[in-house]
């Protein structure tokens, strides 16, 4: 009797595993691909034989400065890639008041110590590393990273971090800062 419930059990164990495991991925995706064909191929946009985008992800829009265009609504910041690219879609999904995007640099405190980098408008200022004239990154004689100052001698902030995309979509949008 147990060597009958035995084979019963292994005989469901191998239907399941080819019918759960092998002909439904292949049903749905032969249907897909009839019915959503560009669905299910990456939904890339091309332009002239170049890929700008995905139809399914967000995208930036931006004038030749990098400076956001009012018509367009804009999206969250982006992790895919060098941003917004579609052919490396990915995400942290965490959002901007999230203390990992924060820059982690040395020196930069996430834990609710003083940033020696903060500006008067950004208590989260991430600095943009000196470079020489070749782009290579300037260091002092310790080695440590020297870090770009305005004429104010504040530093220069990297508008790429989080901190800075939070504060840019504020002033876009004439919203006050918290």
């Amino acid at each position: 009797m147990i060597r009958r419930q035995l084979v019963t059990a292994l005989v469901v164990v191998v239907v399941m595993t080819v019918g759960l495991g092998l002909v439904y991925p292949l049903v749905v995706t032969g249907v897909a691909q009839v019915a959503f064909k560009n669905k299910a191929n990456d939904s890339l946009v091309k332009v002239n034989g170049k890929v700008v985008g995905s139809s399914m992800l967000a995208q930036g829009f931006a004038d030749k400065d990098g400076n956001p265009l009012p018509q367009y609504f804009q999206p969250r910041p982006s992790a895919a890639g060098a941003g917004y690219d579609g052919a490396s879609s990915s995400a942290s999904n965490l959002g901007p008041s999230n203390p990992n995007l924060i820059g982690n640099i040395p020196g930069v405190s996430i834990d609710g110590k003083k940033n020696p980098y903060a500006t008067p408008s950004d208590p989260y200022c991430v600095p943009v590393q000196a470079t020489d004239k070749d782009g290579n990154p300037v260091t002092d004689k310790s080695g440590n990273p020297v870090y770009e100052k305005n004429k104010d001698h504040t530093y220069v902030c990297d508008p790429n971090t989080v901190p800075q995309r939070v504060l840019a979509y504020l002033d876009f949008n004439s919203l006050p800062k918290q």
